[in-house]
């Protein structure tokens, strides 16, 4: 009996980091998102901008995740004038009900856009910014994967290191500088989740519980150190993870802000 409840814990422990980053960071970007872009109307020359830029790595992130999880893609639009539902892309797909590894991949596949959005900005601050991205490299390996409440100021003052290295004078001079922040912004705002996203993503997690908990169970019969391996690399992906949405929250939240300050500044002149 013990042995079960353990299992149980240690399941729901493994959801509990997984799930729980990348929910509060996807809906964190959602609402930041969604509070920024409609500062522009449809037709404005800033939304076509960003909506050219992000959403084509919005629909990457699911694209990518069927082709992993072996789903037919029907028809994948890229980028389009928002219909009247207000969608910019979509991946048409199907797949298997009966295949319980692609079961497993709906929560993949509507959180795609978590994964391609933060990877393509992580390039953009390779190629364009490098000082910047081995200073972000290197904290990032100093956070631990057994998570303590030191982690979380750790979390704080690598966002406040990444500022200070972007805004260097070298940077402010640098025309690099600017491209990635305008590039970076486009992409950050379109990480964003629609419903039919979470409806996917949250439909997948039934299968993702019931495959961890097959997993810790078979650990656990048979003696083996699956479950210590998948807790072990669990913690070092939420660890890396959190550390870089930590950094596109940074890049989104200034983004809102600037929105904020021009639109002020524009009703002023209305005025």
């Amino acid at each position: 009996m013990d042995n079960v409840t353990h299992i149980l814990l240690l399941t729901i422990s493994q959801l509990c980091q997984l799930l729980g980053c990348i929910f509060f960071f996807g809906f964190a970007l959602k609402w930041i998102g969604e509070h920024t872009l409609k500062k522009f109307a449809y037709d404005h020359f800033l939304f076509h901008f960003m909506s050219f830029i992000g959403t084509p790595i919005h629909e990457f992130g699911h694209f990518f995740m069927c082709k992993i999880f072996g789903y037919r893609v029907n028809k994948v639009v890229w980028v389009q004038k928002p219909n009247a539902e207000g969608t910019l892309g979509y991946v048409n797909f199907s797949y298997n009900p009966k295949n319980i590894y692609q079961l497993i991949g709906k929560f993949f596949v509507g959180i795609g856009p978590l994964f391609s959005g933060p990877l393509c900005i992580l390039l953009l601050l390779y190629f364009l910014l490098p000082t910047s991205f081995q200073i972000v490299e290197t904290k990032i390996g100093h956070i631990p994967a057994v998570w303590q409440l030191s982690t979380f100021y750790d979390l704080f003052k690598l966002s406040g290191q990444f500022l200070v290295s972007l805004f260097t004078f070298e940077h402010v001079l640098s025309w690099q500088l600017y491209v990635f922040l305008i590039v970076a912004s486009a992409i950050a705002v379109h990480i964003r989740l629609s419903l039919s996203d979470l409806e996917s993503a949250t439909s997948g997690i039934f299968f993702l519980s019931i495959a961890l908990l097959i997993i810790n169970l078979l650990s656990a019969m048979f003696g083996l150190t699956l479950s210590d391996g998948l807790s072990h690399y669990i913690s070092i992906f939420t660890a890396y993870y959190i550390a870089t949405m930590v950094i596109i929250l940074v890049i989104s939240l200034l983004l809102w802000l600037l929105t904020i300050i021009w639109h002020t500044m524009l009703n002023r002149n209305v005025r």
